[in-house]
């Protein structure tokens, strides 16, 4: 499973990249984090940085796509 080898090599990156996601794929990479022992110090960092990040980009596109739209119609 390349999950599982991806969260023991590279942890941080690996939830990172995983919070960024839509909620179903990081449901599995917190389970594969729990049955790889990630530390807690290392997985909420990362899931925070993560899913601020996508917070962020999702509201820029919601407010530079209204705007285009306003512009359009």
């Amino acid at each position: 499973m390349p999950l599982k080898s991806w969260m023991k090599r590279r942890a941080f990156i690996t939830a990172f990249a995983m919070s960024l996601t839509p909620s179903p794929l990081f449901d599995v990479a917190g389970l594969v984090a729990g049955a790889t022992r990630v530390p807690v110090r290392v997985f909420y960092p990362a899931m925070l940085m993560g899913k601020v990040l996508r917070g962020i980009l999702v509201a820029t596109a919601g407010f530079y796509g209204i705007g285009l739209l306003e512009h359009v119609l």
